[in-house]
């Protein structure tokens, strides 16, 4: 598991700091075998990091140039020192982008150390100007970008754009990710994002257990993301279970109008590794869904009586609802009975899609449930059942304190989905915009449901995070198979087994 900071605790641990951020970008740099680099550096650390990679990769024999852009005044000391060396070194400089167009110089390579994570007003003047040089350098003239620790223009906590962004081939930042790199348009702007000088757990419980005073911090926000190495072990069963070992999920879904949300559901699950499906449907749906889904069971909701919902319930380990279910009377009162009696028997619940429109009408009714709800929305679904807070889908904080009044899990989804328990909160790194496409959301709340089935009382929070990089892995893969124009939820299902046997075999 790997945290995620914000750039408040970035500058908490930078005096951590033990290898060389010069040496770690020049190391990037030579990747992409440039003959002619300029560095865009500012007069903060983050410049004198793009200082320290200009002359590294001079004194290996490229032409490595440096524009300065910015107050020379508010120069760090860090930023002197390095200064001083490139000077020694005889590097040839410039002071605004007016000296490189009337210098006629074309780059291969652009690093882009102006602003890092020190800047989160909007840019004006010469920073807007040096950005745009950039973005233009890259576009016109096909030079590779690297920023240093962050695109400059990206806000360093929620990725919002500050006028106007670098678009990045690749982000080498230090010590864990930075929380802009992944939400909101982030993700657009980075590029392949390479971690250099990772930072041990015991090292942030360490500096974040206290705030600047030296005061117990019981209620920080510390950001994590889940990693392959997360999901091996999550996958790792026992050699001698059975189907009942491996968990019972009950998929509540399918209106007569929306068979393929049980399909999606309910393959979905099966691929991730549960056990047993049973399918909760319209009666219209029994043909279709035996055989497309001959692995599982099928029981019809129509006019189903609460001795028998109890008896299905009673049987699984968690249930899926919400997924093409409808809105109508009936629907909703189907909707309310499961969760009165899955609370009652302390059963594990998934609520997506008209699930949670059913929800949005009340949602004051989860502070009185007593077992573990996950609720899955993307941005629609999220300012109905959030109206007051319609803008706050992908902040964390907000998404931790949502799920702590609700007692309930939330994953909102979104390019970078934060999933929170209300203490602990997770980014997922996976996925691609193709995976934008219907049925989705069917496909990952089958494989939340999975997951919760095999063992729903430890860390479920946890378990959602791990079904959502799995999700988002799979639509990788599908991605490389089908191209994200053309990726379907089916595909997304299709690739799981890739995921799972590579992380199983490794």
């Amino acid at each position: 598991m790997q945290q995620v900071f914000t750039a408040h605790q970035t500058k908490e641990y930078e005096g951590h700091l033990m290898k060389s951020a010069g040496v770690a970008i020049v190391s990037a740099v030579a990747a992409y075998s440039p003959k002619r680099v300029l560095t865009v550096a500012g007069y903060g650390n983050n410049g004198a990091d793009g200082l320290a990679a200009s002359r590294l990769l001079k004194a290996e024999g490229i032409i490595s140039d440096i524009l300065l852009i910015g107050d020379r005044t508010h120069a760090s000391s860090e930023w002197k020192v390095q200064w001083d060396i490139c000077k020694a070194a005889e590097i040839d400089f410039y002071t605004s982008v007016d000296d490189i167009r009337v210098a006629g110089m074309s780059y291969d390579l652009i690093i882009d150390a102006l602003l890092g994570i020190g800047s989160s007003r909007d840019l004006k003047d010469d920073h807007l100007l040096a950005v745009g040089m950039i973005n233009r350098s890259k576009q016109e003239h096909g030079a590779k970008v690297i920023s240093v620790d962050i695109p400059t223009g990206l806000h360093p906590d929620t990725g919002r754009i500050l006028g106007d962004a670098v678009k990045a081939d690749e982000t080498v930042t230090f010590f864990r990710l930075k929380s802009g790199l992944l939400l909101n348009k982030g993700r657009s702007f980075t590029g392949k994002i390479s971690i250099v000088d990772p930072m041990p757990l015991s090292g942030i419980k360490q500096i974040f257990s206290v705030d600047a005073n030296g005061n117990e911090q019981d209620n920080a926000l510390i950001l994590n993301s889940v990693d392959d190495n997360d999901l091996q072990q999550a996958l790792e069963r026992d050699k001698t279970g059975n189907k009942a070992t491996f968990g019972k999920l009950l998929c509540i879904c399918g209106c007569s109008t929306m068979p393929g949300a049980c399909i999606l559901n309910a393959r979905a699950a099966l691929r991730a590794g549960v056990g047993m499906v049973k399918i909760l449907s319209d009666n219209n749906n029994r043909a279709l869904l035996i055989s497309d889904v001959p692995e599982a069971m099928f029981s019809s909701y129509n006019n189903i009586a609460d001795v028998e919902l109890e008896s299905v319930i009673a049987w699984s380990d968690c249930i899926v609802t919400g997924c093409g279910l409808g809105t109508d009377p009936a629907a909703v009162d189907l909707f309310h009975r499961t969760l009165i009696i899955a609370d009652r028997l302390s059963k594990s619940v998934v609520i997506d899609a008209d699930g949670l429109n059913i929800l949005s009408k009340d949602i004051s009714r989860l502070k009185g449930l007593g077992t573990t709800v996950v609720l899955t929305p993307h941005p629609g679904e999220w300012r109905r059942l959030f109206p007051e807070y319609g803008n706050g889908y992908n902040d964390p904080d907000t998404v931790r304190t949502l799920a702590r009044e609700y007692k309930c899990i939330i994953a909102a989804k979104d390019a970078t989905t934060v999933i929170s328990d209300g203490n602990e909160v997770f980014l997922n790194t996976s996925g691609n915009d193709g995976m934008a496409t219907a049925g989705s959301g069917d496909v990952l709340a089958g494989i939340v449901g999975a997951f919760l089935a095999s063992d729903n009382k430890d860390r479920a929070g946890l378990k959602t995070a791990l079904a959502v990089y799995l999700h988002g892995a799979a639509g990788n893969e599908a991605s490389v198979n089908n191209g994200n124009v053309s990726l379907t939820a089916s595909s997304i299902i299709d690739e799981l087994h890739t995921v799972i046997l590579s992380k199983c075999n490794s």
